[in-house]
């Protein structure tokens, strides 16, 4: 999984989904869109209308993505095999030596293989999925810098802090207000 299935949960908020390993893509349902449909035809009823026959469909927010759904194309099976390892295993302080010792391939050859088919480096994928781990908790989560650190594979939240500055161009506090903003 994901790159032969992909799969989906539902209820986003729920805990199940984004606390799986791996953490589950799932479908964000409208629910105070059925609760009030659901409250109008139970008024309609009370005031001696029919109770409705047809099923009605509410549909989803979105989805959110997560790794169970996350997929790069690649046609190069060895590059696609060691992207698996990179995103199953980034966060657990893994660094190039663990990815060039996993392949079937020198690292020099790894590293140029990544160019050809990616435009990237190990590296840059170890620490894109990093990066995209602590966005997920920070957007889902209220644990501090000091609690997301290790579980997105950094030893001190310094480090985690400059990774992310650089990377994302905001410290992980303006992220995750902007995107409580978003959410409004």
């Amino acid at each position: 999984m994901p790159d032969d299935i992909g799969v989906l949960g539902v209820d986003d908020d729920d805990a199940i989904c984004p606390l799986s390993d791996p953490p589950l893509s799932s479908v964000r349902t409208d629910a105070e869109r059925v609760g009030y449909r659901s409250a109008e035809i139970l008024d309609a009823m009370m005031h001696g209308k029919p109770a409705p026959t047809a099923v009605e469909y509410v549909p989803p927010v979105s989805v959110v993505q997560r790794m169970s759904t996350q997929v790069m194309a690649i046609e190069d099976r060895e590059l696609a095999r060691v992207c698996r390892f990179i995103r199953e295993h980034a966060c657990h302080g893994i660094d190039v030596n663990d990815v060039a010792g996993f392949a079937s391939l020198s690292r020099r050859q790894l590293e140029r293989r990544f160019r050809a088919e990616l435009n990237s480096t190990p590296h840059k994928e170890i620490t894109a999925a990093q990066v995209t781990r602590v966005q997920q908790l920070l957007q889902e989560t209220h644990r501090t810098l000091e609690q997301i650190a290790p579980l997105a594979g950094y030893g001190h939240k310094e480090s985690l802090n400059a990774v992310f500055k650089r990377e994302v161009g905001q410290t992980p506090g303006e992220y995750r207000r902007r995107m409580k903003l978003h959410e409004v």
